[in-house]
Protein backbone atom coordinates (compact mmCIF):
# COMPACT_ATOMS: atom_id res chain seq x y z
CA UNK A 1 0.00 0.00 0.00
CA UNK A 2 1.67 3.32 -1.11
CA UNK A 3 1.66 6.15 1.68
CA UNK A 4 -0.72 8.73 1.93
CA UNK A 5 -1.75 10.42 5.19
CA UNK A 6 -5.32 9.24 4.63
CA UNK A 7 -4.10 5.29 4.61
CA UNK A 8 -2.23 6.20 7.89
CA UNK A 9 -4.65 7.42 9.45
CA UNK A 10 -7.11 4.16 8.07
CA UNK A 11 -4.44 2.32 10.01
CA UNK A 12 -4.56 4.56 13.50
CA UNK A 13 -8.00 4.19 13.08
CA UNK A 14 -8.52 0.56 13.71
CA UNK A 15 -5.71 0.43 16.22
CA UNK A 16 -6.57 -1.11 19.54
CA UNK A 17 -3.61 -2.29 22.23
CA UNK A 18 -2.86 -5.55 21.35
CA UNK A 19 0.70 -6.43 19.74
CA UNK A 20 -0.42 -7.22 16.98
CA UNK A 21 -2.24 -4.46 16.28
CA UNK A 22 0.48 -2.06 17.25
CA UNK A 23 3.30 -4.05 15.20
CA UNK A 24 1.09 -4.21 12.29
CA UNK A 25 0.53 0.09 12.60
CA UNK A 26 4.41 0.32 13.19
CA UNK A 27 5.46 -1.93 10.55
CA UNK A 28 3.81 -0.10 8.28
CA UNK A 29 5.45 3.16 9.25
CA UNK A 30 8.92 1.87 9.22
CA UNK A 31 8.28 0.71 5.64
CA UNK A 32 7.69 4.00 4.48
CA UNK A 33 10.58 5.52 6.48
CA UNK A 34 10.94 8.27 3.46
CA UNK A 35 7.95 9.75 5.00
CA UNK A 36 8.99 10.31 8.59
CA UNK A 37 8.23 13.65 9.65
CA UNK A 38 4.66 13.23 7.56
CA UNK A 39 3.87 9.81 9.62
CA UNK A 40 5.07 11.60 12.74
CA UNK A 41 2.42 14.60 12.04
CA UNK A 42 -0.14 12.49 11.39
CA UNK A 43 0.29 10.38 14.14
CA UNK A 44 0.42 12.76 16.73
CA UNK A 45 -2.79 15.00 15.30
CA UNK A 46 -4.70 11.75 15.58
CA UNK A 47 -3.24 11.08 18.85
CA UNK A 48 -4.53 14.60 20.49
CA UNK A 49 -8.17 14.08 18.85
CA UNK A 50 -8.76 10.40 20.04
CA UNK A 51 -10.72 9.23 23.07
CA UNK A 52 -8.57 8.81 26.36
CA UNK A 53 -8.78 4.87 25.99
CA UNK A 54 -6.94 4.74 22.44
CA UNK A 55 -4.22 7.12 23.68
CA UNK A 56 -1.89 4.52 25.10
CA UNK A 57 -1.54 2.74 22.02
CA UNK A 58 -0.63 5.31 20.16
CA UNK A 59 2.35 5.72 22.94
CA UNK A 60 3.28 1.79 22.12
CA UNK A 61 3.34 2.56 18.20
CA UNK A 62 5.65 5.50 19.04
CA UNK A 63 7.65 3.12 21.29
CA UNK A 64 8.13 0.12 18.62
CA UNK A 65 9.11 2.02 15.99
CA UNK A 66 11.70 4.11 17.66
CA UNK A 67 13.39 0.99 19.36
CA UNK A 68 13.28 -0.70 16.09
CA UNK A 69 13.86 1.71 13.27
CA UNK A 70 17.04 3.41 15.07
CA UNK A 71 18.71 -0.19 14.09
CA UNK A 72 18.43 1.34 10.09
CA UNK A 73 18.90 5.01 10.88
CA UNK A 74 17.77 7.89 12.81
CA UNK A 75 15.13 9.59 10.86
CA UNK A 76 12.02 8.79 13.27
CA UNK A 77 14.56 9.62 16.25
CA UNK A 78 15.18 12.91 14.83
CA UNK A 79 10.92 13.35 13.57
CA UNK A 80 9.60 12.40 17.05
CA UNK A 81 11.69 14.04 19.18
CA UNK A 82 9.74 17.78 18.72
CA UNK A 83 6.77 16.48 19.52
CA UNK A 84 7.42 13.13 22.13
CA UNK A 85 7.19 16.32 25.16
CA UNK A 86 3.70 17.74 24.16
CA UNK A 87 2.67 14.24 23.59
CA UNK A 88 3.31 13.17 26.53
CA UNK A 89 2.28 15.99 28.60
CA UNK A 90 -1.27 15.31 26.57
CA UNK A 91 -1.55 11.91 27.55
CA UNK A 92 -0.92 12.52 31.15
CA UNK A 93 -3.26 15.34 31.00
CA UNK A 94 -5.97 12.93 29.43
CA UNK A 95 -5.75 9.44 31.20
CA UNK A 96 -5.92 7.73 34.43
CA UNK A 97 -2.85 7.38 36.39
CA UNK A 98 -2.21 3.77 35.00
CA UNK A 99 -1.58 4.78 31.76
CA UNK A 100 0.95 7.23 33.10
CA UNK A 101 2.51 4.65 35.08
CA UNK A 102 2.70 1.99 31.84
CA UNK A 103 4.70 5.37 30.21
CA UNK A 104 6.82 6.10 32.91
CA UNK A 105 7.81 2.36 32.28
CA UNK A 106 8.57 3.18 29.16
CA UNK A 107 10.50 6.29 29.78
CA UNK A 108 12.77 4.31 32.00
CA UNK A 109 13.69 1.97 29.17
CA UNK A 110 14.29 4.79 26.79
CA UNK A 111 17.16 5.77 29.54
CA UNK A 112 18.34 2.63 30.17
CA UNK A 113 18.75 1.68 26.30
CA UNK A 114 20.17 5.44 25.62
CA UNK A 115 17.42 5.99 22.74
CA UNK A 116 17.57 9.76 23.56
CA UNK A 117 19.77 11.70 26.14
CA UNK A 118 19.30 11.48 29.82
CA UNK A 119 18.10 14.78 29.68
CA UNK A 120 16.14 14.69 27.12
CA UNK A 121 14.09 11.62 28.88
CA UNK A 122 14.21 13.66 31.97
CA UNK A 123 12.05 16.37 30.26
CA UNK A 124 10.06 13.61 29.06
CA UNK A 125 9.22 12.57 32.57
CA UNK A 126 8.58 15.89 34.00
CA UNK A 127 6.18 16.66 31.92
CA UNK A 128 4.36 13.18 32.03
CA UNK A 129 4.63 13.50 35.96
CA UNK A 130 3.39 17.48 36.26
CA UNK A 131 0.66 17.14 33.77
CA UNK A 132 -0.43 14.28 35.48
CA UNK A 133 0.03 16.30 38.99
CA UNK A 134 -2.24 19.21 37.50
CA UNK A 135 -5.03 16.53 36.28
CA UNK A 136 -5.20 15.08 39.50
CA UNK A 137 -5.17 18.54 41.02
CA UNK A 138 -8.05 19.55 38.44
CA UNK A 139 -10.18 16.33 39.37
CA UNK A 140 -9.74 17.55 43.04
CA UNK A 141 -10.92 21.93 42.29
CA UNK A 142 -13.96 19.43 40.11
CA UNK A 143 -15.13 17.60 43.24
CA UNK A 144 -14.95 20.88 45.49
CA UNK A 145 -16.62 22.33 43.11
CA UNK A 146 -19.08 19.89 42.91
CA UNK A 147 -19.46 19.76 46.95
CA UNK A 148 -20.03 23.41 46.81
CA UNK A 149 -22.90 22.98 44.28
CA UNK A 150 -24.56 20.41 46.83
CA UNK A 151 -24.51 22.66 49.03
CA UNK A 152 -26.39 25.59 47.27
CA UNK A 153 -29.74 26.03 46.97
CA UNK A 154 -31.49 24.59 43.99
CA UNK A 155 -33.68 26.53 42.04
CA UNK A 156 -36.59 25.71 39.92
CA UNK A 157 -35.79 24.53 36.11
CA UNK A 158 -37.29 25.68 33.55
CA UNK A 159 -37.81 23.02 31.05
CA UNK A 160 -38.29 25.21 27.60
CA UNK A 161 -34.56 27.14 29.02
CA UNK A 162 -32.90 23.82 29.60
CA UNK A 163 -34.22 22.58 26.24
CA UNK A 164 -33.15 26.14 24.38
CA UNK A 165 -29.49 25.79 26.21
CA UNK A 166 -29.14 22.19 25.43
CA UNK A 167 -29.85 23.11 21.43
CA UNK A 168 -27.72 25.69 21.54
CA UNK A 169 -24.97 23.85 22.88
CA UNK A 170 -25.40 21.43 19.68
CA UNK A 171 -25.78 23.83 17.28
CA UNK A 172 -22.10 25.27 18.25
CA UNK A 173 -20.70 22.01 18.33
CA UNK A 174 -21.91 21.58 14.47
CA UNK A 175 -20.56 24.91 13.59
CA UNK A 176 -17.12 24.60 15.18
CA UNK A 177 -16.26 21.75 13.44
CA UNK A 178 -14.73 23.37 10.36
CA UNK A 179 -12.75 25.50 12.54
CA UNK A 180 -11.56 22.81 14.89
CA UNK A 181 -10.59 20.38 11.62
CA UNK A 182 -8.24 23.67 9.75
CA UNK A 183 -6.88 23.98 13.54
CA UNK A 184 -6.07 19.93 13.62
CA UNK A 185 -4.30 19.71 10.49
CA UNK A 186 -2.05 22.46 10.86
CA UNK A 187 1.58 21.11 11.26
CA UNK A 188 2.23 22.48 14.63
CA UNK A 189 4.96 20.04 15.52
CA UNK A 190 6.97 20.34 12.97
CA UNK A 191 5.98 24.22 11.88
CA UNK A 192 9.86 25.08 13.70
CA UNK A 193 11.41 22.42 11.89
CA UNK A 194 10.87 23.34 8.45
CA UNK A 195 10.99 27.06 8.65
CA UNK A 196 14.57 26.32 9.92
CA UNK A 197 15.25 24.29 7.11
CA UNK A 198 12.66 25.86 4.03
CA UNK A 199 12.85 29.69 4.38
CA UNK A 200 15.72 30.41 2.09
CA UNK A 201 14.14 33.87 0.59
CA UNK A 202 11.55 36.61 1.23
CA UNK A 203 9.18 34.94 -0.71
CA UNK A 204 9.62 31.72 1.53
CA UNK A 205 9.62 33.62 4.59
CA UNK A 206 5.91 35.46 4.10
CA UNK A 207 4.50 31.82 2.77
CA UNK A 208 5.36 30.73 6.43
CA UNK A 209 4.13 33.94 7.78
CA UNK A 210 0.92 33.39 6.17
CA UNK A 211 1.02 30.10 7.27
CA UNK A 212 1.61 30.97 10.79
CA UNK A 213 -1.20 34.16 10.73
CA UNK A 214 -3.62 32.01 9.42
CA UNK A 215 -3.45 29.33 12.51
CA UNK A 216 -3.07 32.01 14.69
CA UNK A 217 -5.86 33.72 13.94
CA UNK A 218 -7.87 29.83 13.72
CA UNK A 219 -6.66 29.23 16.98
CA UNK A 220 -7.76 31.84 18.63
CA UNK A 221 -11.33 32.00 17.35
CA UNK A 222 -11.42 28.12 18.10
CA UNK A 223 -10.40 29.10 21.74
CA UNK A 224 -12.87 31.74 22.12
CA UNK A 225 -15.25 29.23 20.82
CA UNK A 226 -14.24 26.77 23.20
CA UNK A 227 -14.42 29.03 26.15
CA UNK A 228 -17.60 30.27 25.39
CA UNK A 229 -19.05 26.56 24.92
CA UNK A 230 -17.60 25.49 28.37
CA UNK A 231 -19.47 28.86 30.09
CA UNK A 232 -22.73 27.75 28.61
CA UNK A 233 -21.69 23.97 29.36
CA UNK A 234 -20.98 25.06 32.87
CA UNK A 235 -24.90 26.50 33.28
CA UNK A 236 -26.16 23.68 31.82
CA UNK A 237 -24.86 21.49 34.57
CA UNK A 238 -25.90 23.58 37.47
CA UNK A 239 -29.46 23.35 35.61
CA UNK A 240 -29.38 19.66 35.40
CA UNK A 241 -28.04 19.60 39.09
CA UNK A 242 -30.76 21.71 40.11
CA UNK A 243 -33.65 19.69 38.76
CA UNK A 244 -31.94 16.66 39.96
CA UNK A 245 -31.98 17.93 43.70
CA UNK A 246 -35.24 18.64 42.99
CA UNK A 247 -36.44 15.45 42.21
CA UNK A 248 -34.28 13.90 45.17
CA UNK A 249 -36.49 16.01 47.10
CA UNK A 250 -39.72 15.41 45.87
CA UNK A 251 -38.85 11.47 45.71
CA UNK A 252 -38.07 11.41 49.43
CA UNK A 253 -41.33 13.08 50.03
CA UNK A 254 -43.18 11.02 48.24
CA UNK A 255 -41.45 8.43 50.32
CA UNK A 256 -42.13 9.31 53.70
CA UNK A 257 -45.98 9.92 52.62
CA UNK A 258 -46.40 6.11 50.92
CA UNK A 259 -44.67 4.95 54.27
CA UNK A 260 -47.32 7.09 56.40
CA UNK A 261 -50.07 5.57 53.96
CA UNK A 262 -48.47 1.82 54.89
CA UNK A 263 -48.57 2.39 58.51
CA UNK A 264 -52.38 3.63 58.50
CA UNK A 265 -53.07 0.17 56.33
CA UNK A 266 -51.43 -1.77 58.98
CA UNK A 267 -53.38 -0.08 61.59
CA UNK A 268 -56.82 -1.12 59.95
CA UNK A 269 -56.38 -4.49 59.05
CA UNK A 270 -55.24 -5.11 62.31
CA UNK A 271 -58.09 -3.52 63.16
CA UNK A 272 -60.40 -5.34 60.77
CA UNK A 273 -58.90 -8.52 62.22
CA UNK A 274 -59.56 -8.18 65.71
CA UNK A 275 -63.40 -6.64 64.75
CA UNK A 276 -63.54 -10.12 62.94
CA UNK A 277 -62.73 -12.63 65.58
CA UNK A 278 -65.06 -10.49 68.05
CA UNK A 279 -68.19 -10.79 65.81
CA UNK A 280 -67.92 -14.27 65.42
CA UNK A 281 -67.31 -14.98 69.39
CA UNK A 282 -70.94 -12.87 70.03
CA UNK A 283 -74.14 -15.37 70.22
CA UNK A 284 -76.35 -15.83 67.80
CA UNK A 285 -79.69 -13.14 68.27
CA UNK A 286 -82.46 -15.20 66.00
CA UNK A 287 -85.78 -15.91 67.57
CA UNK A 288 -87.93 -19.49 67.78
CA UNK A 289 -91.12 -18.98 66.33
CA UNK A 290 -92.37 -22.32 65.41
CA UNK A 291 -94.15 -22.27 69.12
CA UNK A 292 -96.43 -19.58 68.08
CA UNK A 293 -99.65 -19.78 66.11
CA UNK A 294 -100.05 -17.35 63.08
CA UNK A 295 -102.54 -14.00 63.79
CA UNK A 296 -105.26 -13.69 61.18
CA UNK A 297 -104.69 -11.32 58.34
CA UNK A 298 -106.88 -7.89 57.91
CA UNK A 299 -109.07 -9.56 55.05
CA UNK A 300 -109.69 -12.41 57.49
CA UNK A 301 -110.60 -10.03 60.28
CA UNK A 302 -112.99 -8.05 57.59
CA UNK A 303 -114.08 -10.30 55.19
CA UNK A 304 -118.13 -11.45 55.24
CA UNK A 305 -117.52 -14.07 53.25
CA UNK A 306 -115.80 -16.94 52.73
CA UNK A 307 -113.93 -19.80 55.26
CA UNK A 308 -111.74 -17.31 56.54
CA UNK A 309 -114.38 -15.32 57.58
CA UNK A 310 -116.24 -18.18 58.80
CA UNK A 311 -113.95 -19.44 61.32
CA UNK A 312 -112.90 -15.94 62.43
CA UNK A 313 -116.69 -14.94 63.64
CA UNK A 314 -116.40 -16.69 66.98
CA UNK A 315 -113.37 -14.57 67.96
CA UNK A 316 -115.02 -11.16 67.06
CA UNK A 317 -116.91 -9.24 69.31
CA UNK A 318 -120.58 -8.31 68.66
CA UNK A 319 -119.88 -4.45 68.57
CA UNK A 320 -117.88 -5.39 64.85
CA UNK A 321 -120.54 -6.62 63.62
CA UNK A 322 -120.06 -10.39 64.02
CA UNK A 323 -122.43 -13.09 65.45
CA UNK A 324 -121.96 -16.09 67.87
CA UNK A 325 -121.17 -19.64 66.75
CA UNK A 326 -124.53 -21.35 66.05
CA UNK A 327 -126.53 -18.05 64.86
CA UNK A 328 -127.39 -17.37 61.23
CA UNK A 329 -127.46 -13.34 60.21
CA UNK A 330 -131.19 -12.34 59.47
CA UNK A 331 -132.59 -12.20 56.02
CA UNK A 332 -132.56 -9.21 54.36
CA UNK A 333 -136.43 -10.22 53.76
CA UNK A 334 -138.09 -10.35 57.23
CA UNK A 335 -140.99 -8.53 58.42
CA UNK A 336 -139.01 -6.60 60.55
CA UNK A 337 -135.61 -6.46 62.36
CA UNK A 338 -135.64 -7.71 66.42
CA UNK A 339 -135.91 -4.77 68.55
CA UNK A 340 -132.46 -4.83 69.80
CA UNK A 341 -131.19 -4.28 66.15
CA UNK A 342 -133.72 -1.26 65.77
CA UNK A 343 -132.75 0.44 69.31
CA UNK A 344 -131.39 3.60 68.90
CA UNK A 345 -127.88 3.90 70.54
CA UNK A 346 -127.26 5.66 73.38
CA UNK A 347 -125.45 9.02 73.00
CA UNK A 348 -123.50 10.74 75.17
CA UNK A 349 -124.21 14.23 76.83
CA UNK A 350 -124.00 16.92 74.04
CA UNK A 351 -123.69 19.95 76.97
CA UNK A 352 -123.27 20.61 80.35
CA UNK A 353 -126.54 21.37 81.06
CA UNK A 354 -127.13 17.31 80.67
CA UNK A 355 -127.23 15.02 83.49
CA UNK A 356 -124.71 12.76 83.48
CA UNK A 357 -125.95 9.10 82.71
CA UNK A 358 -125.79 6.73 85.90
CA UNK A 359 -123.20 4.16 85.20
CA UNK A 360 -125.72 1.59 86.81
CA UNK A 361 -127.90 2.46 84.16
CA UNK A 362 -125.40 2.27 81.73
CA UNK A 363 -124.37 -0.98 82.99
CA UNK A 364 -128.32 -2.25 82.95
CA UNK A 365 -128.90 -0.92 79.72
CA UNK A 366 -126.02 -3.16 78.21
CA UNK A 367 -127.21 -6.10 79.96
CA UNK A 368 -130.58 -5.75 78.53
CA UNK A 369 -129.23 -5.43 74.65
CA UNK A 370 -127.30 -8.83 75.67
CA UNK A 371 -130.00 -10.35 77.09
CA UNK A 372 -132.36 -9.50 73.72
CA UNK A 373 -129.65 -10.81 71.63
CA UNK A 374 -129.84 -14.05 73.49
CA UNK A 375 -133.29 -14.46 72.45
Amino acid sequence: MAFSTGNLETKLNALNETQAAIQSVSLWIMHHRRHASESVDTWFEKLCAVDASKKLAYMFVANDVLQNARKHGTEFTEAFRPVLIDAFAHVAGECEPPVVKSLNRVLTVWQDRSLYPADFVAQLKSALNSSSSESSSATASTSAAASQVEKRIPQPVDPDALALQLRQIQDAVVSDTLIQQRVTVLPVSSLKQRVATEVKDHQSGTYFQDQVSQGQRATLQLMERLEAQTKQRKRVIEMLQDALALQNQAVAKLAETAKECQEKMDTLNAAETELNSIMKSLPSIGYDTSSYSRLPSTSELFSRGGSGASSSRSHMPYATGGYASGYQQPSSSSASAPAWRTAPAVQPPTSSSEAPVDPRKRTATAAGFEQMGRQ
